[in-house]
């Protein structure tokens, strides 16, 4: 413990080189800013889920770094320390040149990411320590852009503040490499898929809509058969502990098994 503290204070963070922005769009909102310059540029983007338990960070790097699937990313968040560990795929840029790294988490990665100063994010080892003034106001734009992204998926934002406690559950672990799709592994068809699933007083999924879809019906439909017959949840509670109907979303990043 005191030798991750010591590394946490071992570096300067880099400074941005522009100001926050958020890009509003049907599907995502997302928080990115820019540092550094030419060999070194990094692009940040935070894209915290709203109502749900995960949250995506995206990191875009010059350079050729490798690609990979399942790469143990991490980050921190400084000066607290908070640190969480979740999945990466690296990837090509769809154009020009760079490698873009989407890590997922699970629970409160972001937690308490107003207060910080900068974040430490690490991929196997591969650190990046990212200086972050002006987040807090960022934030409530963020903030402001994810109850608009859920009025447009017909989900009321002010849901999750009626609610005593949240819907919870592990649904990540029902979307296995057994799960995929042959005909989609015969085809070579990947990609990412955003559901909404509306979660009954017993933790049932009632309903499932594809509010972003992956591009290809196989994966869209299987994701919501998956959410309908396999997933189960633990219901949301009222403020008076009582099991009431809510919403979570959920994305699912469909990638080819490599068996």
């Amino acid at each position: 413990m005191l030798l991750s503290l010591l590394l946490l204070a071992a570096a300067d963070p880099v400074t941005p080189t522009s100001k926050w922005q958020v890009e509003y769009a049907d599907t995502m909102c997302v928080l990115s800013r820019a540092y550094g310059a030419g060999p070194d540029a990094v692009t940040l983007g935070l894209r915290p889920m709203p109502m749900s338990t995960h949250s995506e960070i995206v990191l875009i790097t010059q350079g050729n770094a490798a690609t990979k699937l399942d790469g143990h990313g991490e980050i921190a968040l400084l000066p607290s320390g908070h640190s969480t560990i979740g999945i990466y795929g690296r990837f090509p840029m769809p154009k020009g040149p760079g490698r873009i790294a989407t890590i997922l988490f699970e629970g409160d990665a972001l937690a308490g990411l107003e207060q910080a100063d900068a974040i430490d994010i690490n991929l196997d080892g591969e650190e990046h320590r990212l200086a972050t003034p002006g987040i807090a106001g960022a934030m409530k734009v963020l903030s402001s852009c994810q109850d608009d992204l859920l009025k447009h998926w017909g989900i009321d934002p002010n849901e999750r503040k009626l609610e005593g406690t949240h819907v919870g559950g592990n649904p990540v672990r029902f979307f296995g490499p057994d799960e995929y799709p042959s005909s989609a592994i015969i085809s070579r068809e990947q990609g990412r898929v955003i559901a909404v699933a509306g979660v009954e007083p017993d933790g049932r999924v009632g309903s499932c809509t594809v509010v972003s879809s992956s591009g290809y019906k196989v994966l869209d439909e299987t994701t919501c058969h998956i959410m309908r017959n396999k997933v189960r949840f633990t219901p949301a509670l009222d403020k008076d502990g009582h099991p009431i109907a809510s919403h979570y979303v959920m994305p699912v990043r469909w990638v080819l098994p490599t068996r």
